[in-house]
């Protein structure tokens, strides 16, 4: 369930990122090299920052925000089954052409780059979404503190 003390915004924007980035990826994994990095990489999505039945998640966005994050979940779930065997490193999902397809979904979702009419103003104050990248990781970001960019 979702906690309202939570940015859902900044938490989204941030998920997208990391799924977007081979860099970011790449540095997750050389930052916690005991942790399978691939199975946080979902876990990051599927059970810490997507909350789509969730009144408080549901209120930090717009119907067409929720529509657009929608979208990207059944994509991402539907390609799961798809993945290799990751043996540890995220190098194997990164020479996989479907986390690439992905890489290239989150990146078209994610503000990180580029504006995205989907996750970029709030609605509350109609102005933009987010500040810039602040931590590497939900679970993480004590440990490692906001603004590691890798």
């Amino acid at each position: 369930m979702a906690n309202s003390q939570r940015d859902w915004r900044l938490i989204i924007r941030d998920e997208l990122e990391i799924l977007a980035s081979e860099k970011e990826q790449v540095e997750y994994e050389k930052t916690v090299p005991h942790v399978d990095i691939t199975q946080e990489l979902l876990c990051g999505w599927f059970d810490d920052s997507y909350y789509p039945d969730d009144d408080e998640f549901q209120s930090w966005f717009t119907p067409s925000e929720l529509e657009a994050m929608a979208a990207f979940n059944a994509f991402l779930d539907e390609r799961v089954a798809l993945l290799p065997e990751s043996y540890g490193t995220v190098q194997n999902w990164l020479n996989c052409p479907t986390w690439r397809e992905v890489m290239i979904e989150a990146q078209k979702l994610s503000t990180s780059s580029r504006p995205n009419p989907a996750l970029n103003s709030d609605p509350a104050a109609g102005g933009p979404l987010l500040s810039p990248w602040q931590s590497l990781h939900p679970l993480f970001a004590n440990q490692f503190g906001s603004g590691w960019a890798g």
